[in-house]
């Protein structure tokens, strides 16, 4: 009987000479190269060989080159010039095929010593907190590396290990982090990213950063008019809870008597004001804004320092206005007022006790049940003082007997 042996098709082999005996200076250049090629298969010739080389990590990566699977047309150098310019130990791995993808790899250690590009040792951000409700892609801050090469170029991203809890909720757009979303102070303060930046010798460094979230002062509940009754007849203040103490700069709050010239056209009349900060509960700061009266003053009444009839608005400049602890911008930011809709009721109209725009006989009834009475006296209603004297007097009923004359008060 004769028995068919398949034709085996045997990888090729090669030497690998140049490889450095001693330890190479870094940014040295050194060439290798596969010599005395040969298939013991027989059937495949020296022009059909094809070559590939490339220097590993101690951790298996990749340094420089490439290792492709297969032969292709191209690959006809069996030389190869390394520069490597980090020190180390590497695996140099030198490839050769033949034409049926058959390939044996020849593999040699090389030792770099010293370093022409050393690697970064520290990553700083210039600010590493953002203000409460910014939209996504605030700026947090810029990053900036520690590099003992002064002029090397960088680049960095976010990485997974250790602190990269919230990695999803920021960005790097060249050295800048930026937010993906908008935080909230109240919900969580503190957020934890993980950082990489790697130079141009392929050296990385990464470090776990702590973002923090500042609150910014934020308006908690609606303005209130008054003494926060529907009452209308004294309007003395204003009042506003924040969620901080504030430091205010002259112009941010101001309030205005809503004047109109014959063309309908606003021409707001200045209020003389006093601003206040009390601290309310649980870190609350109330801001009181009170009334002051001037000689000549055709806004405030003299004595009980309310109002005068009209419409009113309150300008406030967010511009103006920050944290006293964190200095943060306030949170609305822009200039908004309140006061112009009619809704927000920001008005004065002596004996309009129950904030419906109206002087009449339930008013009138009312301001003579306290008439002739002084402070302290049971029956005594101090919002019919208009002059502030303690007595409900003359004075305050000529008051009424005006307001009981235009009858309503329409908003403008």
């Amino acid at each position: 009987s004769i028995e068919l042996i398949a034709n085996q098709n045997i990888a090729p082999q090669a030497t690998l000479v140049g490889v450095p005996e001693s330890p190479v200076a870094a940014a040295t250049a050194w060439t290798v190269s596969l010599v005395n090629a040969s298939d013991p298969s027989h059937d495949d010739t020296a022009a059909g060989f094809r070559y590939a080389f490339a220097l590993k990590r101690t951790e298996g990566s990749i340094a420089a080159g490439a290792l492709p699977t297969t032969w292709t047309a191209a690959d006809i150098d069996n030389a190869r010039t390394f520069n490597v310019t980090q020190a180390g130990t590497y695996t140099l791995v030198a490839r050769i095929f033949d034409v049926r993808n058959a390939f044996r790899d020849i593999e040699a250690s090389v030792t770099v010593e010293g370093s022409a590009n050393q690697p970064p040792t520290d990553i700083l951000i210039d600010k590493a907190t953002i203000a409460e409700n910014q939209l996504a892609g605030a700026l947090v801050g810029n990053l900036s590396v520690v590099d003992p090469d002064a002029s090397d170029t960088h680049q960095y991203e976010l990485v997974a290990g250790l602190g990269d809890t919230d990695n999803a909720a920021f960005e790097i757009v060249g050295n800048q982090l930026r937010a993906r979303q908008a935080f909230d102070f109240e919900a969580r303060s503190s957020f934890s990213i993980r950082v990489q930046v790697r130079d141009s010798a392929d050296n990385v460094f990464s470090k776990s950063l702590t973002i923090a979230v500042d609150n910014a002062p934020e308006l908690v509940g609606s303005i209130v008019v008054g003494d926060g009754t529907v009452q209308r007849s004294l309007v003395k203040q204003l009042s506003l809870l924040f969620d901080t103490q504030l430091q205010l700069d002259e112009g941010a709050f101001i309030v205005q008597r809503r004047d109109f010239n014959s063309a309908g056209v606003l021409i707001p009349t200045n209020v003389p004001i006093q601003v206040s900060q009390v601290a309310d509960s649980d870190g609350r700061y109330r801001v009181v804004i009170r009334f002051v009266f001037a000689a000549g003053s055709t806004t405030v009444r003299q004595g009980s320092l309310a109002l005068q009839d009209g419409n009113y608005h309150l300008v406030i400049d967010g511009s103006k206005i920050r944290s006293l602890v964190d200095n943060v911008a306030y949170d609305a930011g822009g200039t908004s007022v309140f006061g112009n809709q009619e809704s927000h009721a920001f008005y004065s109209f002596f004996g309009d006790v129950r904030g419906l725009r109206v002087a009449g006989a339930f008013e009138n009834n009312a301001l003579r049940k306290t008439l002739n009475k002084t402070a302290g006296m049971p029956g005594f209603v101090g919002r019919f003082d208009a002059d502030g004297n303690g007595v409900v007097g003359a004075f305050d009923n000529d008051e009424m007997r005006r307001s009981l004359l235009k009858r309503t008060f329409n908003w403008r």
